[in-house]
């Protein structure tokens, strides 16, 4: 902004492009970085370690933002698509987020270069499909961890996609696979149970043991999944009451303190006998499905 009689005011930039050692006390999760920044027009962060969701940047007048090269995941922010008029250029490569996201024309940017090398679900603009939508949406609940981001790439989730288990065609998905099976047990998540999980129609398995994933169990998994056939959400820090499920289901949800699942087992089964019923029926499901 140019004043009376004077020069433009100088851009003040932020720029720690490739200085992970050096800025080892700031690397981390953006959002912690971003929160301690205001009056920027350029910032710089390329070639680092951050790491979870693009923050929104509320706040923050930028022409130039370079986060290119992280360990990003996650959506591009609707106000990031958004910024002010002045807004100069965007680079987002080398992370994991999502749908391709459309900037004005007048943004320069490096969204076609991302995608290709695998950053967007898809190579141009549009939804992702279906099954990658309610993924990412589960994804997101759960923090967008790092060892799923680096598996959960492309737009079909039946293609290599960590602890998703497909089967078959179906041609109401154009002659895809559908996703049958979701094993996430045991890799340290956080977070909560998104309802997405509902939205994979097909699903005849769900595990997630042994996390930290906190919150409730969404009803819709109990109401809107008629295939569901194995729950394993044990030990981990969930919470409320346990949705009543079809008896036709295997629930396995010891290991919970907070969630009360003490109208969940029906006449005549012991919790140990449930337990172990679950237990097996998972074995067996992981050994013909996940490995």
């Amino acid at each position: 902004m140019e004043s009376a009689g004077g020069p433009p005011a100088p851009r003040r930039a932020a720029d720690v492009r490739g200085k992970q050692r050096a800025c080892q006390r700031d690397i981390g999760r953006l959002s912690r970085f971003v929160d301690n920044l205001s009056g920027l027009s350029v910032l710089r962060l390329d070639r680092n370690n951050f790491t979870g969701p693009l923050p929104t940047l509320y706040g923050l007048l930028l022409q130039v933002l370079s986060v290119a090269h992280n360990r990003l995941t996650g959506l591009v922010p609707p106000p990031l698509l958004h910024m002010p008029a002045d807004m100069e250029m965007v680079s987002l490569a080398g992370n994991l987020l999502g749908p391709v996201p459309q900037f004005v024309t007048t943004v320069q940017n490096d969204v076609a270069e991302a995608a290709a090398t695998g950053s967007f679900c898809r190579l141009g603009p549009g939804p992702c499909d279906p099954d990658v939508t309610s993924l990412l949406a589960i994804a997101a609940a759960l923090h967008f961890p790092e060892v799923l981001a680096r598996s959960w790439k492309r737009n079909d989730a039946c293609l290599g996609w960590l602890g998703v288990h497909c089967e078959g065609e179906d041609m109401d998905n154009g002659g895809r696979r559908r996703v049958k099976g979701i094993n996430l047990s045991r890799l340290g998540l956080n977070g909560t149970m998104d309802p997405a999980f509902a939205s994979l129609v097909s699903l005849r398995f769900i595990s997630l043991s042994g996390n930290n994933i906190s919150g409730g169990v969404p009803p819709a998994i109990a109401t809107q999944l008629p295939s569901l056939r194995v729950l394993d959400v044990s030990d981990n820090a969930l919470a409320g009451k346990l949705p009543k499920f079809s008896r036709d289901v295997e629930v396995c949800a010891e290991g919970n303190p907070g969630l009360n699942i003490s109208s969940f087992s029906p006449p005549g089964i012991s919790g140990n006998q449930r337990s172990s019923l679950v237990v097996a029926a998972a074995a067996v499901l992981e050994l013909l499905c996940f490995f």
